[in-house]
């Protein structure tokens, strides 16, 4: 038990950096876009992406693929955000 606490907060740092490049990288977003990984993530966690499409009066598949295009660009900003902090 000791071990995996001392993993923790060994991790810490990385977990803290990471969140802060996915912040930075969320701030760039287009509000629209914003708002919409917020629908589908954070509320309800996740969310019924066929009901949030009705409600959002789009197909279900252009919310999915929005979404992942969405997923890649995030993931290739919070990359890009470390690197740049780390050298």
């Amino acid at each position: 038990l000791a071990t995996l606490a001392s993993e923790r907060l060994d991790d810490l740092p990385s977990r803290e950096l990471r969140l802060d490049a996915l912040e930075n990288c969320l701030a760039k977003l287009k509000a629209p876009e914003r708002q919409l990984i917020k629908s589908a993530y954070l509320d309800g966690m996740p969310s019924d992406i066929a009901a949030l499409a009705v409600q959002m009066n789009r197909a279900p598949q252009t919310l999915y693929n929005k979404l992942n295009l969405l997923r890649r660009q995030l993931a290739e900003c919070v990359q890009s955000g470390i690197q740049e902090k780390l050298t």
